[in-house]
């Protein structure tokens, strides 16, 4: 039977990763436009938070942090449908499954700094300028995101040092969730790389081996 038919090109497919690239790729496009969608559903429901704010410094704050918040949906869009066309183009290779693993680790250490830096900048300046007010205001964007260190952030309420807190500890938070997953990505590309190196380093050993055998 000819191995095109019936299941001998899908599995030539999956032995050659295409599928898992072709499918995590589909994901990740699916998932960068639902969170595209989902953001600007977001950011228009928060619009009526920002007038309830209540005074004028308030207001600006919001409107401030909307402003960033905008970009910030866009980066994460951006960086997440990148990372689709980086699962896309991966060549053929021995292992197929790790090398999208990798991708996708790193694409979540991104996530989190596109997310946690410039949204934790806009809520500091929008603490500094709302004070208590907009406290209430960044709660109700806190549980869209992945858990923060939220009494560290808060520490300081609705002060200069409440702002403070929230840009560094926003920022630390990033920075160490971007180590954290890349080291991940790295430990496995590295993992792979050592049982490429066995694999060779058994191929030759068999290969002095075998003339031996024969002798």
């Amino acid at each position: 039977m000819n191995s095109d038919v019936f299941m001998g090109r899908f599995l030539r497919s999956i032995s050659d990763g295409d599928l898992f690239k072709k499918v995590f790729a589909i994901i990740l496009r699916v998932a960068a436009i639902i969170v595209a969608l989902g953001g600007l559903y977001l950011w228009i429901r928060l619009w009526g938070t920002v007038f309830d704010l209540g005074g004028f410094f308030a207001v600006v704050g919001g409107i401030i942090f909307q402003i960033i918040l905008i970009i910030t949906i866009a980066m994460v869009t951006h960086v997440v449908w990148l990372r689709a066309e980086t699962v896309a183009g991966l060549p053929q290779a021995d292992f197929t499954v790790i090398p999208i693993a990798s991708i996708l680790l790193k694409l979540t250490g991104e996530v989190y700094v596109s997310l946690f830096v410039p949204l934790s900048i806009a809520g500091g300046v929008g603490i500094w300028f709302g004070g208590g007010n907009f406290m209430y205001y960044v709660t109700r964007y806190v549980d869209f995101l992945p858990r923060l260190p939220l009494d560290f952030l808060r520490g300081g309420g609705g002060t200069f040092l409440g702002g403070l807190f929230f840009i560094v500890g926003g920022i630390v938070t990033a920075f160490l969730s971007l180590v954290f997953f890349y080291l991940l990505a790295e430990i496995l590309v590295v993992t792979v790389d050592i049982a490429r190196n066995l694999k060779i380093t058994r191929e030759v050993a068999e290969g002095y081996k075998k003339p031996g055998a024969a002798v």
